[in-house]
Formats: C-alpha cells, sequence, structure tokens
C-alpha cells in the first residue's frame, strides 16, 4: 500500500502543477486576444485530442492486463500494440489530410487552415499517448513521467507568456497554437521513448506471429470493447468541447472551456489515479477477491471525503477563481461548474470498476450503456441544438445511470456472490 501512496502522491503533485500551468495558459489566451480567439484556439487544440481518441486504436487496456503475464507474452503485447497504433495512426493521419479541405469548408470555415493542418498533425502523435502512458505506468516509471508533463507545460506557459508580452513575435491566436502544438508534440515524442526503449531487438519481432494466433481471440476482445467505448468518448471528454464547438460555437466553447479549467484540477487528479489503480486493481484481483475487496472499500472511502471537499471547494471559490484568472463570467457558469464537480465526483468514487470489468470480461454492458448513451445525445442535438449547460446535464444523468445500472451489479457479482 506504501508504493501506491507514493505514485498516487507523485501524480497528484504533477496534476496539480499541470492543472495550475494550464489555468494560467489559458487565461493568458483568454485576455489577450479576446472570447472569439480563445475559443477558435480551443476548437483547434481539443480537435487533434478528439480525433487521435475517437479515430486511432486504443492500446492501454490490452497492456494493463497482460502487464503481469510472463515477460515473453507481455514483449509480444508491447510491441503488438506498438505496430498496430503505428499502422492506424498512420492511415487516419492520411484520410484527415485528404478530407480536411472539406471538413475545413463546411464545419470550419472561420479557422485558418494552417492551424487545422497542425491539428492533423498532432494526430500522429497523440495516437501514441494510450501506448506510452500504459507502459510507462506499468514499468512504474510514475516520478518520470509527472516530471516530464509537468516540466514541459511550465516551459511552455514561461516560453509563451515571454513572447506575448515582451516581444512582437506573437500578432494572433495563431502563433500561440503554434507554441502549443510545438510542447505538446515533444512531450508525446520522449513519452513514446521512454515507453519504446528496449522493446525494438530482433528477438522480440520473431515470437510476434505465433503469439498473436495462440492468443488473438482474447486480443480481438479486449480491443473491440475498449475501442468501442473509445469511439463513444464523441459523448464525453474531449468529444465534450468538439461537440459545442461544431453546433454551439467559438462563445460556448470558450465559456465551457473556462469553467472546465477549474474543474480540470481535480479531473487531472482522477486520469493520473486511474492510471495508478489500473495496474494495481488487476494485480490485486489475480490475488484474490478478499485483498480487492478490502482495497475497494478503502479507496471508496477516500475518494469519497476527498469528493465532498472538492465540491465544496467548488461551490465556494469556483467562480471566484474563474473570474479572477478569466475576468468577469456570465452568471450561467455558476451552474455549469456545480453539475460538472458533481459528475467528477460521481466518476471518481466508481473508478475502480472499469479495471475489474476489464479483468473478468465484463465490458460488454458497459458498451451497450454508452452507445445509448451516445444514440440519445446525438438525438438531442438533432432535436435541440446543443448548449454547454445542456450537454453537462446530459452528462451528469448518464454517469448516475451507470453506476446504478452497471457498477453497482458489477460490485454485487464481485464480492457477494
Amino acid at each position: 500500500m506504501s508504493r501506491l501512496k507514493k505514485d498516487i502522491s507523485i501524480t497528484f503533485i504533477g496534476a496539480i502543477i499541470t492543472a495550475l500551468c494550464n489555468i494560467l495558459w489559458l487565461a493568458l489566451v483568454s485576455r489577450e486576444y479576446g472570447v472569439e480567439s480563445y475559443g477558435i484556439y480551443v476548437i483547434c487544440q481539443n480537435l487533434g485530442v478528439f480525433i487521435a481518441t475517437f479515430a486511432c486504436v486504443r492500446t492501454g487496456d490490452l497492456i494493463y492486463k497482460y502487464h503481469q503475464a510472463n515477460s515473453e507474452l507481455f514483449r509480444f503485447i508491447k510491441l503488438f500494440t506498438l505496430l498496430l497504433t503505428l499502422l492506424v495512426s498512420l492511415l487516419v493521419t492520411l484520410v484527415l489530410f485528404f478530407l480536411l479541405p472539406i471538413i475545413a469548408e463546411n464545419f470550419y470555415s472561420n479557422i485558418p487552415i494552417n492551424m487545422l493542418y497542425l491539428s492533423a498533425v498532432y494526430v500522429f502523435f497523440f495516437s501514441f499517448n494510450n501506448f506510452s502512458l500504459a507502459i510507462i505506468r506499468c514499468n512504474g516509471d510514475f516520478k518520470k513521467l509527472v516530471k516530464i508533463e509537468s516540466s514541459m507545460k511550465l516551459a511552455q506557459l514561461i516560453f509563451g507568456a515571454f513572447l506575448i508580452y515582451y516581444t512582437e513575435l506573437i500578432p494572433n491566436v495563431t502563433y500561440v497554437f503554434y507554441i502549443w502544438f510545438l510542447f505538446n508534440v515533444l512531450i508525446q515524442i520522449i513519452l513514446l521513448i521512454l515507453a519504446v526503449n528496449g522493446m525494438l531487438k530482433i528477438r522480440c519481432f520473431q515470437s510476434i506471429k505465433g503469439n498473436f494466433f495462440r492468443y488473438k481471440t482474447d486480443i480481438y476482445s479486449v480491443l473491440y470493447h475498449s475501442n468501442l467505448m473509445g469511439y463513444f468518448k464523441i459523448a464525453s471528454s474531449p468529444g465534450d468541447t468538439f461537440l459545442i464547438g461544431l453546433f454551439g460555437g467559438p462563445t460556448q466553447v470558450a465559456i465551457y472551456n473556462v469553467a472546465l479549467q477549474v474543474i480540470n484540477i481535480g479531473v487531472l487528479v482522477k486520469n493520473n489515479l486511474n492510471n495508478v489503480l489500473a495496474p494495481r486493481i488487476i494485480q490485486l484481483y489475480k490475488r484474490g477477491t478478499d485483498k480487492l475487496k478490502s482495497f475497494v472499500y478503502k479507496y471508496i472511502v477516500y475518494s469519497s471525503v476527498i469528493s465532498a471537499f472538492f465540491c465544496l471547494f467548488i461551490y465556494l471559490f469556483g467562480k471566484n477563481i474563474i473570474d479572477l484568472f478569466f475576468g468577469k463570467q456570465p452568471d450561467e457558469i455558476e451552474l455549469l461548474l456545480l453539475v460538472m464537480a458533481l459528475n467528477y465526483v460521481i466518476t471518481l468514487i466508481s473508478l475502480c470498476y472499469y479495471p475489474i470489468a476489464l479483468t473478468i470480461g465484463k465490458l460488454r454492458p458497459r458498451t451497450i450503456l454508452l452507445t445509448i448513451k451516445t444514440m440519445l445525445l446525438f438525438l438531442y442535438i438533432a432535436l435541440f441544438g446543443l448548449t454547454a449547460e445542456a450537454f453537462v446535464i446530459f452528462e451528469l444523468t448518464f454517469s448516475i445511470l451507470i453506476r446504478l445500472i452497471n457498477d453497482y451489479p458489477l460490485h454485487k457479482k464481485v464480492f457477494h456472490a
């Protein structure tokens, strides 16, 4: 448990540093260039991340599932997932470049085309993020990961602020996007180098064919469900900014993204915590459900306490923090903050159930619920359009339903069978 606490502490510190850098960076962009330009910047920043998450292959779950396997099998899984990620990301990026002029003309006519092309390039690099993070976390290199991400975000903030305030090299938001692109591509390259270190050896390639045919059924099953759920990210993060920007416009996405920056302090902690929990829960499950049950109960208690403090913090200081960094915001942002905080609390407390479902092969119910959620969201958009408030209320409703219909029965099945 002490190793886990250490890993959580490291990721927590890194998440706080990254969140603060993001808030200061986006506040700088918003104040310097105005709401409309800020909204355009956010759309382009999110576009590459969204397309990579939606269209490219997610291999992290496969790596997490097999990281406790024998060394030969795990070497095969790592190399197989690397080659698969490379193939799919190349294909998606090429198709995107071909379609981008059509997409720009029909959906993003008010955005400079060079910003959209850079978003397409970022798709290729960010496609490896899921693979790289899974390998690094399974290797236990949390300290390296935190140092890389937080130091690069801090360097981006300092470099960008210097150019904006002390030079005339950044005349508009397009050049700010260039800075973001440069530093975030560097992050992905460094993470990928760390992940593939020692992997590309001849003996690793020799076992690919035999191991693939031996384990192909399980590989297909894990990839199918984890990627299907990845496709339904269009109805949550990072699809949130993409959809609100597409159907609500730059102003709505700017308001939503401003609120998101305060919530992201907690979300970054949750995301990093999830990546610490997944390998640990899979490891405990293989040792027996008694230890896992004790771990899950402790996690729920601790996360509930953290969640209560987080909600209180958002209620008391959320709007004030936003006004301080981004200038006076409309009153509707208070509702956004409250609903987003409640959604965060629900997902944080139930975070431990996804790796359990992954381990016992029970991803199908979650996939069905996410399918229904996505279909209903697009039906709502077709009938009523989309605003930031409507999106967060829709997201909260389905967060509650997924926990009641999926996670609670899963808990009973595993711990009270």
